[in-house]
């Protein structure tokens, strides 16, 4: 029950930030969204490691961060050549 109280308020917090007009409280409703992630960090961890499971791909994360690893180091150096 409280996952899905947490889903809301999460979701809620998403339209928010895209309806709202003023800058000032885009922000504010981004900080908000940071905290409540930040909150639950712990149990969407523990949701998403329980995903892995059920696709029986227990590597998931370790390639997903290896990808993500590759992809900065092509885009710093492509900015680094264009830098330069």
């Amino acid at each position: 029950m409280e996952g899905l109280i947490a889903t809301a308020i999460g979701i809620f917090l998403l339209l928010f930030i895209i309806k709202i007009g003023s800058k000032l409280w885009r922000i504010l409703g981004i900080v908000l969204f940071i905290g409540f992630i930040w909150l639950y960090r712990e149990e969407i961890s523990l949701k998403l490691n329980e995903w892995a499971g059920l696709l029986r791909s227990g590597d998931l994360f370790h390639q997903l961060r290896i990808f993500l690893q590759n992809a900065w180091y092509e885009l710093t150096k492509w900015f680094g050549n264009l830098v330069h």
